[in-house]
């Protein structure tokens, strides 16, 4: 099964959470009732078990892996027949090796507010290896702004690969979609939002295989920061602007990955996230948990933590439909 297999180094049950609970009673009494409500509902049996890993170099890509190691087929593409806006563009990778198995569609980070499809080549090394893999990629850029902006974009990716992707060489059998932090988000968003009821906020839901979500804010409620409750941020009252808010049971499987020292998105942030997806039944969910890598690759710029076996693991498994 998908649920679990990459959970090797996330947090360990409520009986291990001392470092958790200390840290929360030294911020606030509110971030410490969170914390207890939290453990209280992650028993040790459900929780993953094991320590972490050792850490393996050779397990592990640099962020900017695809800086001068990868050349796009084509630029400049307009994916989104919806809109005119000249920055709704995206550029096609195709695979190096591996066949042609499937699309990448990776969304970029950036507050929602900031940031181009340009960084791709800086966020997501191990993502990016795919392509070595037999994975596309379909690089995008996508509407800034308030809540939504973004998700009918990714939405309209999606379905570009399906309605088009031929004419590229892109095979949509299997569709994974993923991004870092705000793109994080907005991947969650669209992924988990398919078999919603969204159609009229998100322009027409896309389902995809698989999604992989890299220091992503999931929950815009469970902790109030800065950086939550920003007006530059996804600022909103719609608790629909939290990808937990659409987990149910028929999501497609999802890989989180996040640092257990990320200074923007808070590691709690993910670690609450996978407990509603335990309370709705949603087993597909991957949690990539960072604890073991150098101090660099434990904060915001996480993606160098993840394990590339796991993810190879978890692309090879997307396709394979795994139960």
């Amino acid at each position: 099964m998908l649920q679990g297999q990459l959970e090797r180094r996330a947090p360990q049950p409520a009986c291990s959470y001392a470092r958790l609970f200390r840290s929360a009673r030294r911020r606030s009494p509110l971030l410490l009732l969170t914390t207890i409500t939290l453990l209280l509902s992650m028993s040790c049996a459900s929780s993953p078990a094991g320590s972490a890993p050792p850490w393996n170099p050779a397990d592990h890509l640099a962020n900017d892996w695809g800086r001068g190691n990868l050349t796009a087929a084509f630029t400049q593409i307009a994916y989104n027949p919806d809109t005119s806006d000249p920055v709704v563009r995206a550029d096609i990778y195709l695979p190096r090796a591996g066949g042609n198995r499937g699309v990448l569609i990776y969304i970029h980070g950036g507050g929602f507010l900031g940031g181009n499809r340009a960084q791709m080549l800086d966020e997501a090394g191990p993502l990016l290896h795919q392509i070595d893999r037999g994975f596309a990629i379909l690089n995008i850029d996508y509407r800034l702004g308030a809540f939504p902006n973004g998700v009918p974009d990714a939405n309209a990716a999606v379905q570009f690969v399906r309605s088009r992707g031929s004419e590229f060489g892109l095979n949509a059998q299997s569709i994974i979609i993923g991004g870092f932090s705000a793109g994080g988000a907005i991947s969650a968003e669209a992924a988990l939002s398919a078999n919603g009821q969204n159609k009229a906020l998100f322009g027409l839901p896309q389902a995809v295989d698989g999604w992989v979500s890299i220091a992503a804010p999931l929950d815009f409620y469970s902790r109030p920061t800065p950086f939550w409750s920003a007006p530059t941020a996804w600022s909103t009252l719609d608790q629909r602007a939290s990808a937990v808010s659409h987990l149910d049971p028929l999501d497609p499987p999802g890989l989180v990955i996040q640092g257990d020292s990320d200074g923007i998105v808070p590691p709690l942030n993910a670690i609450t996230f996978q407990a509603a997806a335990r309370r709705v039944g949603y087993l597909g969910l991957n949690l990539d948990y960072v604890t073991t890598a150098p101090a660099s690759c434990r904060t915001h710029q996480s993606a160098c933590g993840a394990s590339v076996a796991n993810l190879d693991r978890f692309f090879d498994q997307v396709v394979a439909r795994t139960p």
